[in-house]
């Protein structure tokens, strides 16, 4: 039979590798983003500097167009999916902490819970919108607006 610090602890390690998991999962989100924008500046400088050739190569810069879009894919899915995860993360990090403040007798009040955790963090949405999570949003938008930027540069060197 366990007792309830033997039961604190064990939740506790459950609940630091929740967080954990989400921490170096956001490491690699952004590395990967990083990884991702750099390929399009790379691609936007090689249409670029076709800018100068007599004969512009429109293989490759259909290529490149095509590639970026299929690159756009890539970073799209992968953030839904580490967008997925991360959520998942949390909300097991906060139901082992509702455990914890339980077993120490250091729940939250009744105000305080209806005021501020039902209303945001303990809310009943399996995934929060897109438009919620800036994180998410920001680098689908960065990604775009260079792909974007690839287009236009493609069209410019035609």
């Amino acid at each position: 039979m366990t007792t309830d610090k033997e039961k604190f602890d064990s939740i506790s390690v459950l609940y630091k590798q929740s967080w954990d998991n989400y921490n170096e999962r956001r490491k690699y989100e952004s590395k990967f983003s990083f990884g991702i924008y750099t390929v399009y500046a790379f691609s936007i400088a090689g249409i670029l500097t076709q800018l100068k050739k007599e004969t512009i190569n429109c293989n490759f810069i259909w290529g490149v167009i095509i590639l970026g879009g299929i690159l756009f894919l890539i970073h799209l899915l992968w953030l839904t999916g580490a967008n997925k995860a991360n959520f998942v993360d949390r909300k097991i990090a906060i139901h082992f902490e509702q455990i914890m403040q339980k077993l120490s007798n250091s729940e939250f009040t009744d105000e305080f819970r209806n005021q501020f955790l039902l209303k945001t963090v303990l809310s009943k949405n399996k995934i929060p919108s897109i438009l919620k999570n800036w994180s998410f949003l920001s680098q689908i938008l960065i990604s775009f607006c260079l792909y974007f930027a690839l287009i236009l540069a493609a069209v410019i060197s035609k």
